[in-house]
């Protein structure tokens, strides 16, 4: 384990990192870039009215409160970081809970997932053959028996 001890240690904290950047992407309100709001005002000529309607309701809700709190901590601690205020600060300000977080990723998925239903588009995946790979041959590495993901291998 001590020759990954550098993954081991920023591994959590790059996460966090890219979730709250990637998310506040997401529920972004411009329509020059790639959002759910834009994506979804694009699309809205090609789908049902009614299937249309449901998912911006849904965006809508998202972006109603806990939206706000991920596009502000994504704008003022990482994307665009603001000088006035350190880090602790925008994110007591921000004041997002793990549960917000929670709902705003499910929230983003079956966005996602509905447009990619109605345009025949095949829904993403974030487990791939190469990270599948990597882990095992990571915990093979650390002697670890894994046999749930070495059917993989």
């Amino acid at each position: 384990m001590n020759d990954y001890l550098g993954f081991f240690r920023f591994q959590g904290h790059i996460l966090r990192y890219a979730l709250i950047v990637e998310l506040g992407a997401l529920f972004e309100k411009k329509s020059d870039s790639v959002c759910l709001f834009a994506v979804l005002k694009r699309a809205q000529a090609s789908m049902p009215n009614a299937v249309h309607l449901s998912l911006a309701q849904k965006l809508g809700d998202a972006s109603a409160h806990s939206a706000k709190k991920i596009s502000d901590l994504r704008n003022k601690a990482f994307a665009h970081r603001d000088a006035r205020m350190d880090f602790d600060e925008v994110f007591a300000k921000a004041a997002i809970t793990l549960n917000e977080i929670e709902e705003l990723i499910g929230i983003s998925r079956d966005i996602v997932d509905e447009l990619c239903e109605q345009f025949d588009a095949p829904k993403p995946h974030f487990t791939t053959e190469y990270t599948v790979t990597d882990t095992i041959r990571l915990f093979q590495a650390l002697g670890s028996e894994i046999e749930c993901i070495t059917q993989y291998n």
